[in-house]
């Protein structure tokens, strides 16, 4: 869970948004205390990128930069080249402001996909932030800024009223072309949380190009068959898989080592 999940009220009604079962409370209190006590994702990653000298960064599905975001330090403090996707407005201007002082940083109005074009996000509308901030008894909205997706199917499944959603026509560019327009055919880590489209998108990486980075990704989005699928084709490319909450860490055996 988003390290913002501070209330047990909350929390009970958060995770079973976005996909968790709760079975008890004292199972609630066993996992923040081993949550408190062991490596996060951003000290996995950081550890991974100092080790192995990563020196370019993709990351899909940027946000502001600082909502649930566990690249954003690890990007500053290692002084990594990245390029950062963000289709939405809104949050694309504040994540040029974020990154307004770091020039190895590339931030793309672009949303991603398996082709270039054009294509509608549905988004939470904002007259409605503060309403869903009290339905769910949180001070941090952060957790609603990142919900948008191509699919308004995923906004209903997470207790979003359909008259409280609203859309944007942003413009979207394939996975490949990310990667070649901008020189980075040597980038070393893809960051995806793209809210259920990170299969589609890892799928065609390794699928239709040669490229074979450390990739982390949401999977909890994603139904049983496409997790199978997924980490079926990770496995065969030489991947070990490591689950961290809701992410997975992918790393290739080939050309990233680990050192813990």
């Amino acid at each position: 869970m988003s390290k913002d999940v501070k209330k047990n009220k909350f929390l009970k009604k958060i995770t079973g948004i976005l996909g968790y079962k709760i079975f008890n409370k004292n199972f609630i209190k066993s996992e923040r205390i081993l949550n408190s006590n062991t490596l996060k994702i951003d000290e996995i990653l950081n550890n991974i990128c100092v080790n192995n000298n990563f020196k370019k960064i993709i990351q899909l599905g940027a946000n502001d930069g600082i909502s649930d975001d566990f690249m954003f330090s690890i990007i500053k403090k290692n002084n990594i080249s990245a390029i950062l996707l963000e289709p939405l407005n809104e949050n694309f201007i504040k994540l040029k402001k974020n990154y307004s002082d770091y020039k190895n940083v590339t931030i793309l109005k672009k949303a991603v996909d398996i082709k270039d074009g054009k294509r509608k996000i549905y988004k939470i509308n904002n007259d409605y932030y503060d309403y869903y901030k009290k339905k769910y008894n949180t001070e941090n909205g952060d957790w609603i800024n990142v919900l948008a997706s191509f699919d308004k199917k995923h906004l209903l499944e997470h207790g979003i009223k359909m008259s409280h959603i609203s859309e944007e026509e942003v413009d979207s560019i394939s996975i490949k072309n990310v990667i070649e327009k901008n020189n980075f055919q040597d980038f070393n880590l893809l960051v995806s949380d793209i809210e259920g489209y990170d299969y589609e998108i890892i799928i065609e990486l390794l699928s239709h190009t040669n490229y074979r980075p450390c990739i982390v990704f949401e999977w909890v989005h994603m139904n049983e068959r496409k997790i199978f699928e997924v980490c079926e084709i990770l496995k065969k490319e030489n991947y070990i898989l490591i689950k961290i909450n809701k992410d997975l860490v992918c790393i290739n055996k080939n050309n990233i080592k680990l050192n813990f």
